[in-house]
């Protein structure tokens, strides 16, 4: 019967009926007939914990107005959604991997975990003002660091999880991009906190490591950021030049694929974009 319910809620997804997809899972894993070392216990928490990461993600693109705009209501509302769905799925993958720190969802269900903790932190970034009193944007502020902190710690783990899986040979396509994002992703959290030295020497590491891939073209777009947030202007708009050089030494081949996302036309437009930017800032 469990088996079947839970087939039911991927049946709801194929369909698009997300909704009624995580209404069958949670009702699983309520349900006082089925225990969490059920096989379908198991299925259902990483498949609903899966399932509230991604809406999560959707609903978050779609509250992001256009050209800076003010958002309206209903990007507000749709940005409250995502954050709650963001943390219901913390939750979840939090407690299927304490549960089930083996099983062949480990690795997704640890990239997930991580990418909720990290995307979960913008709201209390949101919340932080000038205008707060000291006291409560110094509390503020150390809950962020600690979700970002703790975000770094899960993508430090599924980065030896997946160099683990590499130098056995079992790491497939989708592995090897996953294992290159993570080192993107920790010192972006590091940049969240505005940890600028610390942010700068992953960002190295993913050009000196990644330097025939495309991921070194954002490593060198943020240290350019981050130079500029330690007022190194000069040193900045360095780094936005040799993103340039390296964009043009690529090959063709290193463009156009699933993984790389961006022709090399887009890629050049956002590197030039980004020299704008940092131009207006810091005008010669």
């Amino acid at each position: 019967v469990f088996e079947a319910t839970y087939r039911l809620g991927l049946c709801q997804l194929e369909r698009d009926r997300s909704d009624d997809a995580a209404r069958i899972w949670r009702a699983m894993l309520t349900s006082d007939e089925l225990e969490p070392d059920a096989n379908e216990w198991r299925l259902a928490k990483f498949a609903l914990g899966q399932l509230l990461a991604r809406k999560a993600a959707n609903e978050f693109r779609k509250s992001v107005p256009a050209n800076n705009a003010e958002p309206t209501k209903e990007q507000l509302a749709e940005r409250q959604k995502a954050y709650a769905q963001w943390k219901e799925a913390i939750r979840h993958l939090d407690e299927y991997l304490g549960r089930y720190p083996e099983t062949e969802e480990r690795i997704p269900a640890r990239y997930l975990l991580a990418k909720s903790l990290q995307s979960s932190a913008a709201e209390l970034r949101e919340n932080l003002t000038d205008s707060m009193p000291m006291n409560s944007r110094k509390e503020l502020f150390l809950e962020l660091s600690r979700t970002l902190n703790r975000a770094g710690d899960e993508y430090r783990a599924l980065q030896q999880s997946l160099q683990a899986l590499q130098v056995t040979g079992m790491l497939d396509d989708y592995g090897q991009e996953m294992y290159r994002t993570t080192f993107m992703a920790i010192p972006q959290t590091q940049f969240e906190q505005e940890r600028y030295a610390d942010a700068l020497a992953g960002f190295r590491t993913v050009t000196s490591r990644f330097a025939d891939h495309v991921s070194s073209l954002p490593a060198y777009v943020q240290m350019s950021r981050c130079y500029s947030r330690l007022e190194k202007p000069d040193e900045a708009r360095r780094q936005l030049e040799q993103a340039r050089v390296v964009l043009g030494r690529l090959p063709d081949e290193a463009f156009g694929t699933p993984s790389t996302g961006q022709t090399r036309e887009q890629w050049s437009e956002w590197i030039e974009w980004a020299r704008e930017v940092h131009d207006r800032q810091y005008p010669q």
